[in-house]
């Protein structure tokens, strides 16, 4: 984990909720930065929570990820390159495939309430 800690666990939150996967959205992976309970706290209404232009970016680019990435275009990687350097938004692109594809995984094989790999 670096400067993306924070971003990371909004980006996941987000996902979760999208694939419906209540462990994955429980998990606790950096409880030392935030309570889970605080980083859910708007992450599903993220334009009306008091979350940062990078924070938002971040939530926003997870939803397109996770329902539409098919349309995901030249002005959205414009615009997430306005908040995170290429590694940044590469390693966030790598994450929301991960946990979108495991998520699902887990649902189609109902385990999400067993194991969660993320």
């Amino acid at each position: 984990w670096g400067v993306l800690e924070w971003e990371a666990k909004l980006l996941r939150l987000r996902i979760a909720t999208l694939n419906g996967c209540v462990l994955c959205k429980s998990v606790r992976m950096a409880p030392q930065v935030v309570k889970e309970d605080e980083a859910a706290a708007g992450v599903d209404d993220a334009d009306n929570a008091e979350f940062t232009p990078r924070e938002r970016a971040a939530i926003h680019f997870a939803e397109k990820m996770a329902v539409d990435h098919h349309n995901i275009g030249d002005d959205d990687v414009a615009f997430m390159r306005k908040h995170f350097s290429d590694a940044e938004f590469l390693e966030l692109s790598m994450m929301a495939g991960q946990y979108i594809g495991f998520g699902r995984v887990l649902a189609m094989l109902q385990l999400e309430v067993a194991a969660c790999p993320i």
